[in-house]
């Protein structure tokens, strides 16, 4: 057959992190949630190996708890704080009257308790309310005890704190009968290794909500990121900022797209201001004076920079150049055509432009005079000397050299290049300029007077090397574009300006309205681009709250509760159903349906009659409902092999005699493997449990009378050796003892008072004992249904005289005595000291008639 672990194994799918959990339940140490939470996640995160090992440690299936002794209640409702008895091993039975305090330490065991089922919210008990002395704040009672067969040890036990080995009591009240048969309950212990399915589901649920809870605390200081006032103006921004960009590396693309920063927002800021305040001026006429003054020179810059737009860009630039260099390849090829004409003319030193220049101005003359050349034997024209056909021939050569087409084309590219001499066009801008226009301006006047420096430098540069035929640098493009654009911006802004100051106040309101919207947007978008870095860190606790909660999912405890309930259909379901089952014949209770249900790994069950749907407490009788309680309580301790103190409150109340019989009976052999508290005022149920107990000589077994002294002294517990409670001769030696208190001269006041309601009490126990041993020889017994016949012949019958007698004084004694209650109209009525006489002298004269 499987076992528990067999199921685990499977459960874990052979997934590290479930392997690693595993390991850790199996191996019962204590577990730090904290530490195991983080392991989790760093194998989760980082895809680590963890091998399981199934190799659960031994441990022992039996859970034992002994009281050894209670005593010194403090502060606990109105128990005696000199009260206490030492406890048996097995059966202990504590039989008190009304009144007497029994149920104080009923309520002690219900508070110490895990293991009851109640229906009772408020579970507190009161402190002594009568006492005058100050309450102390602890309410606390002194308990030796021993767990698992371990040592005894003694603790003052503060009722009010959780108890790590008290806490193992069982407790059985009026108060579990609803929860144990209409609740769905959970096996809290079990055999062969079931333990470890609840143990793995609380530890997901553990883990689960450490998680949630860092979940949580990263939420809180993502949302504190943006909670400063300051982010007011953008908080529909961030929501759309971070509900349409997934991740900060997106981040800067759409901040681009959505929310581009320009880099003169500042400048754009202060100008809407001025703007606003223009608007808002009460003397618009100087500053229209000023506005046209501005308008004036950007327009006479603008016109400037647009004619030398056209002789400083990149293609007249290139154009020049292109002719620059055709000028100095005819210029080298003038120079070579020079040298070859000089080796022709050696009497000629150098054929340099000098040269040139005097040939030309001679060819001019002859030009001028119609000759083509000078005729032979004329005088030259420089120096009067006869020219001779030879030196004509020269001067012809001379002519025919200078009038080349290299010398022709060379003159006509320079032209060309001449005219590309930028025209002194005057651009100025002064201090005084400059102080016509707002601070928000400023960035704009510095492009502007850059780019009039730019101007001035450039223009030089290309006029050196235009005259100096050397090729213009291409640093001198200037590209007036930008600039130009930005000039005709600033115009139109001054018109619009302008137009402003002559609105109406209407317009101006509508106006402003506008420039402080889009006001508002740089503003916006000024302070988004500020809290880049906010931002960054708001999509790190995304990033991680994502991880978290992507992790937290699989923690999920479907899967354990599927295999907690194979597992425990297989291992458990049948034995619990078996022993249930003969509980419910012994006690003679009808056939009980058992539903079983599984729930966050844990194996659960509940009762029904006839239809699941049906609670058992909605048609069984009150002593039914009982019985079937009290069978699912037995159950649970046998199935959970709990030897744990058990306590038993008043247990057959509502149950007729045979079915309460059968009951002590059940409680009886409960009691032989652990110990078992009974507290009852059940004077037949009491005597029940006690007949079980003379079959066999157990000291383990004890029997205890609850009595009080005083109204601020209840509780007070005396031990029975034989176990019978009184008889007639002990009853009324009891009588006589207080009857000696009664009249001495010491007792007086209260403590007579206190004194005759104790009396009472048992004198109401010696009316019902004068009849049942005197009168009736003991024929009916109070804790015996049966009546015996072979006393009858004894019974005289003059006691019928006194029976009218005997009836009154227990009709008197149910009003005197102690926590009685009574009728309002004798509610006020006390014992006395001299009827107390009086029925003392009745009691003593007629035991001595008719004791055994």
């Amino acid at each position: 057959m499987k076992t528990a672990i067999d199921y685990l194994v499977e459960w874990t799918e052979n997934i590290n992190w479930k392997n690693h959990l595993l390991n850790t339940i199996l191996q019962n140490k204590e577990i730090d949630i904290d530490i195991i939470k983080n392991e989790i996640i760093d194998i989760i995160s980082n895809n680590k190996t963890v091998t399981l090992i199934v190799s659960p440690s031994k441990e022992s299936e039996q859970t034992q708890l002994f009281i050894k002794e209670i005593k010194n209640p403090v502060n606990i409702n109105a128990l005696c704080s000199e009260a206490g008895c030492e406890l048996g091993r097995n059966l202990n039975v504590f039989y008190g009257e009304n009144g007497t305090g029994k149920s104080s330490y009923v309520k002690v065991f219900r508070k110490l308790a895990d293991n009851f089922y109640t229906t009772d919210k408020n579970l507190d008990i009161m402190p002594n309310v009568y006492t005058s002395t100050k309450i102390p704040d602890k309410q606390v009672i002194t308990v030796c005890y021993s767990c698992d067969g371990g040592e005894s040890c003694t603790q003052c036990i503060d009722i009010n704190l959780k108890h790590p080995e008290l806490s193992r009591i069982n407790v059985f009240d009026s108060s579990s009968v609803t929860p144990l048969l209409n609740n769905d309950l959970t096996f809290s212990v079990l055999p062969q290794g079931l333990n470890y399915f609840s143990q793995l589901t609380d530890f997901l649920d553990q883990i689960k909500t450490k998680i949630q809870e860092m979940v949580s605390a990263f939420q809180l200081e993502q949302n504190k990121i943006f909670m400063d006032s300051s982010f007011s103006i953008i908080a529909e921004d961030i929501a759309s900022i971070t509900s349409n960009v997934p991740n900060s590396s997106k981040l800067d693309s759409f901040l681009k797209i959505h929310y581009l920063l320009s880099e003169d927002i500042d400048a754009q800021l202060e100008g809407i201001d001025n703007k606003i305040r223009e608007l808002l001026s009460t003397n618009p006429v100087d500053l229209v004076k000023i506005l046209n003054t501005q308008k004036t020179k950007l327009v006479a810059i603008k016109k400037s920079f647009d004619q030398l737009s056209g002789k400083v860009n990149s293609d007249n630039i290139n154009a020049v150049n292109e002719f620059i260099k055709q000028y100095d390849e005819l210029l080298n090829k003038e120079k070579k055509y020079n040298k070859e004409f000089g080796s022709k003319v050696k009497h000629i030193a150098s054929v340099n432009n000098e040269w040139v220049g005097f040939v030309s101005s001679a060819k001019e003359y002859y030009k001028s005079i119609g000759m083509g050349l000078p005729e032979e034997k004329s005088e030259c024209i420089f120096c009067g000397q006869t020219l001779e056909k030879q030196q004509i021939d020269l001067i012809e050569t001379c002519f025919q050299h200078i009038n080349s087409e290299i010398s022709q084309t060379k003159k006509e590219i320079e032209k060309k290049i001449q005219s590309y001499i930028i025209p002194e066009i005057f651009v100025a801008f002064t201090n005084e300029d400059e102080q016509l226009f707002y601070e928000d301006k400023k960035i704009f006047i510095e492009k502007l007077k850059t780019t009039i420096s730019l101007v001035d430098k450039n223009r030089q540069i290309f006029k050196e090397s235009i005259e100096n035929k050397k090729e213009v640098p291409k640093e001198c493009i200037i590209n007036f574009e930008n600039i130009i654009n930005e000039i005709t911006k600033e115009i139109g802004d001054i018109d619009g300006r302008l137009t402003a100051l002559g609105k109406t106040n209407q317009e101006v309101s509508e106006l402003i309205e506008k420039l402080n919207a889009n006001k508002n947007k740089l503003l916006r978008i000024k302070k988004i681009n500020e809290s880049k870095e906010l931002f960054n860190k708001w999509y790190e606790y995304k990033t991680q709250i994502e991880s978290l909660n992507r992790i937290k999912v699989l923690f999920s405890t479907n899967a354990l509760t599927t295999k907690s309930k194979e597992a425990f259909k297989e291992i458990v379901a049948g034995d619990y159903t078996s022993t249930f089952e003969g509980y419910c014949k012994y006690l003679g209770v009808p056939n009980v349906g058992i539903s079983w249900a599984s729930k966050k790994g844990q194996a659960q069950r509940g009762k029904y009659i006839v239809s699941e749907n049906i609670k058992v407490t909605e048609i069984m009788s009150e002593g039914e409902q009982k019985a079937i309680a009290l069978v699912e309580f037995a159950t649970d301790l046998k199935i959970r092999k709990n030897y744990c103190t058990t306590l038993f409150d008043d247990p057959v109340t509502s149950f007729d005699y045979k079915r309460a019989e059968k009951i002590a009976h059940m409680i009886y052999e409960i009691s032989k493997d652990r110990q078992v508290i009974v507290f009852t005022h059940n004077i037949m149920f009491y005597y029940y449990l006690y007949n079980c107990c003379t079959k066999e000589n157990n000291k383990e077994n004890r029997f205890y009378k609850i009595d009080e002294y005083d109204r601020d002294n209840k509780g007070l517990i005396s031990i029975s050796a034989e176990g019978r409670l009184e008889n007639l001769n002990e009853i009324t030696k009891k009588i006589k003892n207080y009857a000696q208190k009664i009249n001495s001269k010491s007792c007086l006041g209260d403590e007579l008072e206190q004194t005759l309601k104790a009396t009472y009490s048992d004198i109401r126990t010696w009316c019902e004992l004068i009849v049942e041993e005197g009168f009736l020889k003991n024929i009916i017994r109070r804790y015996e249904p049966n009546i015996m016949f072979k006393p009858v012949s004894r019974i005289t019958p003059e006691f019928v005289d006194y029976i009218h007698a005997v009836s009154n004084l227990f009709d008197k004694s149910c009003r005197y005595m102690l926590g009685h209650s009574q009728p309002t109209e004798t509610q006020n009525v006390k014992a006395s000291r001299e009827e107390f006489s009086k029925d003392f002298n009745f009691i003593f004269e007629l035991t001595e008639k008719y004791k055994s």
